[in-house]
């Protein structure tokens, strides 16, 4: 199911699994960084690492309402 929405966006783009040490070779082409967490009690306790690193891309961040993140514009 995710393999057809994935492949009926034309702006979506699944590249495979990559090493982490490679990411930010494709980082710089995002357009929007996502973190797209279930809402539930262990998310809405967490400070999600991903988060941090995405700030540093300087891209627009669209998270779920997590506390952690409304501290951040």
């Amino acid at each position: 199911m995710l393999n057809k929405l994935i492949n009926s966006n034309k702006n979506i783009f699944y590249l495979g699994i990559k090493k982490y040490e490679e990411l930010f070779k494709y980082a710089r082409f995002f357009s929007v960084s996502i973190i797209p967490f279930i809402d539930n009690e262990i998310t809405q306790n967490c400070s999600p690492v991903k988060f941090f690193e995405y700030m540093n891309l300087g891209a627009p961040i669209v998270t779920v309402d997590i506390p952690e993140c409304r501290q951040y514009k």
